[in-house]
């Protein structure tokens, strides 16, 4: 196995090799943040990550109220909302984010 800890060769042998709880290779280092859940989630991220869909729903909608424009803020939404919500209005509003619509922010 490369010095990397990747059996496929690929990735940089600098970047730290990151495992999910069932002791596979973790796709994307990014996500890494989310590979535990935070202990006393403060935001609405952390509430999104800690798997808290609703509270974070309302977070994020009272955020978007605030700044309606912020891409991180509706996109945060549209995943919360997928979660807490699932089916076909959310399937759409991941495939076309640009059509979601937040309850009570005007945009």
């Amino acid at each position: 196995m490369p010095s990397n800890g990747r059996s496929d060769g690929g990735g940089d042998a600098r970047r730290p090799t990151l495992l999910r709880a069932d002791r596979s290779l973790w796709p994307d280092p990014r996500t890494q943040a989310f590979a535990l859940p935070p202990a006393v989630p403060h935001t609405a991220d952390d509430l999104l990550a800690a798997g808290d869909a609703a509270r974070a729903v309302a977070r994020y909608s009272d955020a978007l109220a605030e700044r309606p424009h912020d891409p991180h803020l509706l996109s945060g939404w549209i995943v919360a909302h997928a979660l807490h919500a699932p089916g076909p209005a959310a399937r759409r509003m991941l495939a076309r984010p640009e059509l979601a619509r937040v309850p009570g922010v005007s945009r």
